[in-house]
């Protein structure tokens, strides 16, 4: 019996103590961490707003849209790995593409990466043939008036069938 006394006794202290109408010990009241409490919450209602904004673009990504192209780079550059940056997939524009940030060196951090890779495809899923690739500002297609730039839109063609070839 004595310790229901002392539970009952403990939780009407604790009710007391978190109203903000009540002293608390040595005199203050709990009124300050009241409204801290509803700044917190002003504050939080935010959040599920902003992570929608933040992860807003990654829902439109397509990861294999990313693969192919960044495959594409490796193959352009000649090297098995790529340091990649950010990466933003397009799937649902005419003609699908990809565009990313890269570095040849291993330690460059991502904000730092200028270098551009942009791809564009003839289809998202699957993709079947690579319609035209960027690096930085320099294009090369099949339509390519330079000879150099056009054989080299060819070889990237090429090995991409190649590798399809290989996975079957």
């Amino acid at each position: 019996m004595d310790g229901l006394i002392r539970r009952g006794f403990l939780s009407v202290a604790r009710i007391l103590l978190m109203d903000g109408n009540f002293p608390g010990l040595f005199g203050f009241t709990q009124q300050p961490f009241r409204v801290d409490q509803v700044r917190m919450e002003r504050k939080m209602k935010w959040v599920p707003v902003t992570a929608v904004l933040i992860a807003g673009p990654a829902f439109a990504q397509s990861a294999e849209l990313e693969s192919a192209c960044t495959s594409v780079a490796r193959n352009f550059f000649m090297t098995e790995t790529l340091n990649v940056g950010v990466v933003q997939s397009f799937p649902e524009l005419k003609p699908p593409g990809v565009r990313f940030k890269y570095s040849e060196r291993s330690d460059t951090k991502k904000a730092e990466m200028s270098d551009t890779f942009d791809c564009e495809f003839d289809q998202p899923n699957p993709i079947t043939k690579l319609l035209r690739f960027c690096v930085s500002r320099t294009c090369y297609s099949s339509d390519q008036e330079d000879g150099e730039r056009r054989r080299r839109f060819e070889e990237m063609q090429l090995l991409m069938q190649r590798g399809k070839s290989a996975r079957k």
